[in-house]
């Protein structure tokens, strides 16, 4: 009876002439059952094995049409595709794949599966005659026969499961494939019906929830795949001297719309799966959790991507400020490993900024409601999705916080480094009476005339024009009270921190980074008087600049640094005599005139 190469009706006789011979009946109906099972793992490693292989898919292609595996035709209130697009998905590999290992194993596994039951249940019935000639029913425990049934319906359907994780198939597709391989167990519903309802629900509900994921995690990959495109387009934008902001805007734009539709797609793509489950209120609340979940990763990909693009760590798994079950990046590790590899740019990650903006805003309650919509039928789901958890939120607005922060510590760095290079190029001893500010100062309020407008652009915080603007006038008194409480004030200035989502701010940070800087790079010079006096030139032209790109009171912080920058060359000077406040001022106006490519005003 154990073995495998008996046939049902053998392994049936066999077990009725055992029992004839008055052997144990349960033993001998767990022997039958034993036998029957490896002879059903022979058939299903038959089916299944060659699939693995991709042997044999071109074979039953004509069997697959005539097996009823229509697409969307097959599927009850699916909505019916275009000819052209129904034959496509039909023909794509997955589907094949699919379609051939649902007909192999209702050609041979069910059957046989079927007839084992068939044959378990003869022996229940089987009527041997008793010694004294009475007729004596034997009793065999049903469990047996119920923990058989269970275990082959749950070989079959993990052997599915495995084809439809391997690549999911469209919907459509696996809609229609599943009714026609629950229609196909309908001769052993008709024995276990209880059982068969119970194990199949199970199965769809499992498979609905994994076609769902693999069709999120489709549409993350394509997310950051398009966050990795617009990095390209900004590049070669900024790169080009023909192309403006305006060109960045309109490519941001596309970019956010790309982002949306494939989250509104996943959505329509996703809803053919509640056809899976057709009334069962329970798996279809549990179906309701599983978009929700996978809402939540698609839009983690924008923060992984973030995270990934400036080497931020990501929150954990269950971040104490977020509350947010981070995306598994399995599915876009290789689009991710794209993010981790491209080359800073400014511009890009303004973009990232604007797009993190708009999605914390509008588009992540956008793409909740049309969810909503489309799922929520009230009927077998008649409560709407879970609004978007504040962790969701909170982490794509930290993300581009994260972002504009490391825009501003960029930008300064590069300010510095004009000014590590101009000071530590020269000879502050030899220094001639400065007649001007030097090229770099020049330089620089060029950089800063660029960052200013990128962030008015991009973040959309236009720069107020100045009215009334009163100048510095750095021939007032200050006191040594004054002068030593703004030194202090300037040594406790946070340099590096976050920066809010403003123009204002983000430029005041980039400035205090390269003041800072300077700073810095004064305690490694000896300076001569002349020296001196062109370091207290810069700083005024410096100072007066900047208060035509910052708020007044932020205008004040800069210039704390900057006198304090005076303060410390003038530590180092051998003669430290610094000129006449009403001389400097002269020099600053005449500059100003004469930087007509710089604008002020």
């Amino acid at each position: 009876l154990r073995s495998p190469e008996l046939s049902v009706d053998e392994a049936v006789n066999s077990s009725m002439t055992l029992l004839d011979l008055r052997e144990d009946q349960n033993r001998v109906a767990a022997e039958y059952l034993t036998g029957r099972a490896a002879m059903l793992k022979q058939s299903l490693d038959r089916c299944f094995m060659t699939l693995r292989k991709k042997v044999g898919l071109e074979s039953e292609h004509v069997l697959l049409e005539g097996a009823g595996l229509k697409g969307a035709d097959g599927v009850a209130g699916a909505k019916p595709l275009s000819p052209s697009s129904d034959q496509a998905e039909l023909e794509r590999p997955e589907s094949v794949k699919l379609r051939t290992a649902c007909i192999r194993a209702t050609d041979n596994y069910v059957p046989q599966l079927c007839d084992a039951v068939e044959g378990f249940q003869k022996l229940q019935d089987f009527r041997s005659a008793a010694g004294d000639g009475q007729a004596t029913t034997t009793s065999i425990d049903d469990t047996i026969l119920l923990s058989f049934v269970e275990l082959r319906v749950k070989d079959v359907c993990e052997q599915i499961s495995e084809v439809v994780k391997e690549k999911c198939p469209p919907a459509q597709v696996l809609v229609s494939c599943m009714h026609f391989l629950r229609d196909c167990f309908k001769r052993l519903h008709d024995m276990v019906p209880r059982l068969l309802t119970k194990l199949f629900m199970d199965f769809m509900s499992r498979t609905a929830l994994s076609a769902m994921k693999a069709i999120f995690r489709a549409a993350s990959a394509h997310l950051v795949a398009e966050l990795c495109r617009l990095h390209e387009q900004c590049k070669r934008l900024q790169e080009s001297k023909d192309s403006g902001l305006d060109d960045v805007l309109e490519e941001i734009a596309k970019t956010e719309q790309s982002l949306l539709m494939h989250g509104f797609q996943a959505l329509v793509d996703c809803q053919p799966l509640l056809h899976l489950l057709g009334s069962d209120r329970p798996s279809c609340q549990q179906l309701m959790r599983g978009l929700h979940d996978q809402l939540i990763t698609f839009f983690s990909a924008f923060v992984v991507t973030c995270d990934t693009y400036i080497w931020r760590e990501p929150p954990s798994t269950r971040n104490h400020k977020t509350s947010l079950p981070f995306a598994n990046d399995d599915g876009i590790s290789m689009q991710l490993n794209e993010a981790a590899n491209l080359d800073w740019s400014g511009l890009f990650g303004l973009a990232l900024v604007r797009i993190g903006r708009h999605l914390e805003v509008k588009a992540i309650n956008k793409v909740w409601a049309v969810a909503n919509e489309l799922f929520v039928n009230g009927e077998t789901i008649d409560c709407a999705l879970q609004p978007p958890p504040p962790g969701v939120v909170t982490a794509t607005r930290q993300a581009a916080e994260a972002m504009i922060t490391r825009y501003v510590m960029v930008s300064g760095q590069r300010l510095a480094h004009f000014f590590r290079n101009s000071v530590q190029s020269r000879n502050w001893m030899t220094v001639r009476e400065p007649r001007d500010p030097r090229l770099v100062v020049e330089m620089v309020l060029k950089e800063v005339q660029a960052f200013s407008a990128q962030l008015s652009r991009i973040l959309g915080d236009q720069q107020k024009v100045s009215t009334g603007h009163q100048r510095r006038t750095l021939s007032r008194y200050k006191s040594g009270m004054e002068l030593e409480m703004e030194r202090l004030w300037a040594k406790k200035i946070i340099v590096f921190g976050n920066i809010p989502f403003n123009r204002n701010r983000a430029l005041v940070g980039i400035l205090r980074i390269a003041f800072k800087a300077l700073y810095e790079y004064m305690r490694d010079e000896t300076f001569s008087k002349f020296g001196l006096q062109q370091i207290q030139v810069d700083c005024a032209f410096l100072c007066e600049a900047a208060r035509d790109f910052v708020a007044a009171e932020d205008a004040s912080v800069l210039e704390s640094l900057l006198d304090e920058v005076v303060n410390s060359a003038s530590q180092r000077c051998n003669d430290p005599e610094l000129m006449e406040l009403q001389k400097v001022e002269t020099i600053c106006d005449e500059k100003k005139k004469k930087m007509t490519s710089v604008k002020f005003e």
